[in-house]
């Protein structure tokens, strides 16, 4: 009775509020954006009925195997540590590197106090902590196991996740458990949890993302004419960033990483440039300067998030604005219009007022005008179109949506000319051009089947029903 008198009273209030809010709505010029997140829900609930099918066997011996690989690593922690360490004990962990090792103390920026949070552990493991490089270990397992592999599921054991249409300020999805601690966050799927989602019995499984997408909007928001001939050319700007980072050819960059993913990752200087622990591939840091330095992240904040030294961080600063001024360009016109009217307006027109301290608003009003482009087309030309308009997509199901992409399943016995004509559809309706002061642009919407599970999938450039019922021979093959 509580539950229910409580639910009555918070819907009674939001009536009586609405008339008020709603004029705040329209005289902020957000009465668009709030019916906007309001046409959300019904596909959003849709899809939390639905859920996705899982693969409990696997999941659940996954979830074992990882078990016993904790208690190898909670073994050898307490051996090298030399006493009962407990791994789950933030007291003793500071209490092992701070008092007995006597480590240098590392600190948390916003409170001060000591931590061993894992941007602490990796700077430990790099000093020599064997325990370090092992609770690191341990933290991601049990990450994996706890949020994902022993996830709660409903009585149908179905995986499911809750979304919410106003989870973050930039008008992205989020996604989580719901109140009963049933599901889990649906957009941040490992790999390992991604190869035990599967398509339902009979249906094929599809992603459509958009390729880039960030990225392509600050090319033309700069403009930056070397972003924007990279991408109308279908240049890799992740190599072509890198390129101009290490004084290699763009293509030589995108090739060499093949190589490097095909071999398992190898730690070679052929690969890898001597940058931070040498392990990472050409192509990793055109790709973290292009996602990075695009909203304002200066060489200081840089080196310590990529964890390298200050210098190495401060050449790729410096070398990215300088082939990219466009970047700044960009930067400075939302600056001028923070300081006009403390508002930023994305391509849909749609406004967010900062009122933080000046230095904490640039970085995110460099980022919403972006990510709020994406969140909106992603919603509005994927998710709603495909939602309301039954007429065209009849049997499809949407199953999830992660920021830049949606993923659904179509029936196979509704043949490869329906797929066909859905996806085309599909692709259209995300395509449809964006436009800033004059000059219009798309983004790109890439495609990829899903015919075992959701990790191994084929990617189509070639939509028509032969390239599709092909794709799908190819699939069955035994490898």
């Amino acid at each position: 009775e509580e539950f229910w008198r409580y639910n009555a009273k918070d819907s009674v209030v939001l009536m009586e509020a609405f008339e008020i809010m709603e004029k705040e709505l329209k005289d902020q010029s957000l009465h668009e954006t709030y019916r906007s997140q309001c046409e959300l829900v019904n596909p959003l609930i849709y899809m939390t009925e639905l859920g996705m099918r899982i693969d409990l066997d696997s999941i659940r011996q996954a979830s074992e195997d990882i078990g016993f690989e904790l208690e190898t690593l909670d073994y050898e922690i307490k051996q090298i540590a030399g006493y009962d360490l407990n791994p789950q004990s933030s007291k003793q962990v500071l209490d092992y590197f701070y008092n007995r090792e006597r480590y240098p103390v590392y600190k948390n920026r916003k409170t001060g106090k000591p931590t061993a949070d894992e941007k602490a552990l990796k700077r430990l493991s790099r000093k020599g902590s064997q325990v370090a490089s092992k609770l690191l270990r341990h933290r991601e397992l049990a990450k994996l196991k706890s949020s994902y592999l022993d996830v709660k599921l409903g009585d149908d054991k179905r995986l499911r996740g809750s979304f919410n249409p106003i989870g973050t300020v930039t008008l992205r999805l989020s996604s989580s458990a719901d109140i009963e601690g049933v599901g889990t966050n649906l957009q941040t799927l490992p790999p390992r949890m991604k190869k035990n989602v599967l398509p339902d019995p009979g249906y094929l499984g599809f992603e459509v993302d958009l390729a880039q997408a960030e990225n392509r909007i600050v090319a033309y928001l700069g403009p930056e004419p070397k972003m924007i001939q990279a991408f109308e050319d279908g240049i890799d700007i992740h190599s072509l960033t890198a390129s101009y980072l290490f004084g290699l050819e763009a293509d030589e960059i995108k090739e060499l990483y093949k190589e490097f993913e095909s071999l398992g990752k190898p730690a070679d200087s052929r690969y890898c440039p001597d940058i931070g622990h040498g392990d990472k591939p050409f192509r990793y840091w055109g790709k973290e300067a292009n996602h990075a330095l695009n909203y304002g992240l200066g060489s200081g904040s840089a080196s310590l998030r990529w964890e390298i030294p200050e210098k190495q961080a401060r050449h790729i600063h410096e070398t990215y604005h300088r082939i990219y001024p466009g970047v700044r360009q960009m930067h400075r016109w939302i600056k001028d219009s923070l300081n006009k009217t403390r508002t930023v307006s994305n391509l849909f027109g749609y406004k967010r007022k900062f009122l933080d301290r000046w230095e904490q608003s640039l970085e995110a009003a460099y980022a919403f005008v972006a990510q709020s482009t994406v969140a909106e087309k992603i919603n509005r030309h994927g998710i709603k179109y495909v939602y309301y308009r039954h007429d065209l997509f009849p049997r499809l199901q949407l199953l999830n949506q992660v920021h830049d992409s949606i993923v659904f399943q179509i029936p196979l016995e509704m043949g490869f000319d329906v797929m066909s004509r859905y996806l085309l559809l599909i692709k259209a309706s995300l395509e449809q051009p964006l436009s800033f002061r004059g000059r219009e642009f798309i983004i790109p919407a890439d495609t990829t089947m899903y015919v075992s599970n959701f990790l191994e999938g084929i990617e189509l450039d070639d939509l028509s029903p032969e390239a599709l019922e092909r794709a799908y021979e190819s699939a069955l093959q035994p490898v």
